[in-house]
């Protein structure tokens, strides 16, 4: 049985005020084993990673192997927690929270590519998905769809377009690319 003078040294137990020779990776088991939160600790003697750490990594490297060959417009989400808020990989973004700002941004594009297709006269539908790369702003990949409108039957499905767009603070919205999708 502990008496009370063991349970508060345990409590008030502090890696950081210990030499580093003095540790041992059984303090740290014993104490972030089962901690929710990512622990790591690194010196010459040991390396001491918790549960939650070792799922992290597992996690990071998931989304490694899985993102490498996507193009930006098909991103995959971060994993949680993972610390690569600094990464600037292109990240889906909520049609439903996003939906003005994505509709004005599509509309803008098609307007630029009907300029540059002479004939084209292409009107906004509806979105598909969106991505965002969190720089300055933000550069937005956005999947659309647009119909002709020369045409008006219904027997002419909507094309599925894609468009890069920088929305840059300060500044307006500036469109770097507007095409069709390839099938």
């Amino acid at each position: 049985m502990k008496s009370n003078s063991d349970s508060e040294s345990e409590s008030d137990w502090d890696w950081t005020r210990i030499p580093v020779e003095d540790l041992k990776e059984s303090d740290f088991r014993r104490r972030y084993e089962d901690d929710p939160k990512a622990f790591a600790f690194v010196c010459p003697r040991f390396q001491y990673k918790n549960k939650a750490q070792i799922n992290l990594e597992k996690d990071i490297e998931e989304y490694k192997r899985l993102s490498r060959n996507l193009s930006p417009y098909d991103a995959i989400p971060l994993p949680l927690n993972s610390g690569l808020c600094g990464n600037t990989k292109a990240r889906p973004t909520s049609l439903t929270y996003h939906r003005p700002l994505l509709t004005h941004l599509s509309k803008l594009a098609l307007d630029m590519y009907n300029a540059d297709n002479q004939g084209a006269n292409f009107e906004f539908d509806d979105l598909v998905k969106a991505t965002r790369r969190p720089i300055s702003g933000g550069i937005y990949y956005i999947t659309f769809q647009a119909k002709d409108a020369t045409t008006t039957s219904s027997n002419f499905p909507a094309k599925t377009f894609q468009a890069q767009v920088g929305n840059m603070k300060p500044g307006p919205p500036v469109v770097e690319s507007c095409s069709i999708k390839a099938d």
